[in-house]
This record gives C-alpha cells, sequence and structure tokens, in this order.
C-alpha cells in the first residue's frame, strides 16, 4: 500500500525525529528561557560553556545565540556577555 503525499498522516511530525544539533540546543534554550528557568536579565553561559555542555562545536553555539537574538529573547555584548531581555519571541508583523 503507497502513502500519497496528500495523505493527512503526511504532514504529521514524526515523534523521535532527528533535529540538527543547532535546533536541538535552540529549543533546549528557548524553552529554558520561556519556562523561567532562565530569567529575564541573567546572562547566558559563554560560548566555550554553551559547547561543552551541549557536546556541540563553538559554531553551533554561534548560530543558536543569533537566533535567539533574532527571536529578541537575548541581546549579545561583545567583551559582556549574552543575556535574556524577554521570555517569548517578538512576533514580527510585516
Amino acid at each position: 500500500m503507497s502513502v500519497g503525499t496528500t495523505d493527512a498522516f503526511a504532514g504529521r511530525p514524526v515523534v523521535g525525529q532527528r533535529l540538527s544539533a543547532v535546533d536541538y540546543v535552540l529549543r533546549d534554550l528557548r524553552d529554558a528561557v520561556e519556562s523561567g528557568v532562565i530569567h529575564v536579565g541573567e546572562r547566558l553561559p559563554s560560548e566555550s560553556a554553551l559547547a561543552a555542555r551541549y557536546s556541540v562545536s563553538h559554531t553551533v553555539i554561534r548560530e543558536v545565540l543569533r537566533s535567539l537574538e533574532a527571536k529578541g529573547l537575548t541581546v549579545t555584548r561583545d567583551g559582556k556577555g549574552t543575556f535574556v531581555v524577554a521570555t517569548h519571541p517578538h512576533d514580527l508583523m510585516f
């Protein structure tokens, strides 16, 4: 039996679906911010500490930090670190 792409089931996410390292770390940090585990005003751990915690490269962490900032959850200051500034992503409307 063949399942067509128009099948309603085809559009559903697969449980246990593999995530990229960036998606995994981004989801985990975003969830921690949104749930209040990491509070507004708190500084995130350094890139090195995050890379070690998640066993990923610094490149992955930099991409995650850029994504969090683009979503309006954090602000990064050179030499100071990355700080949480909001608990929910900005809803951008164009």
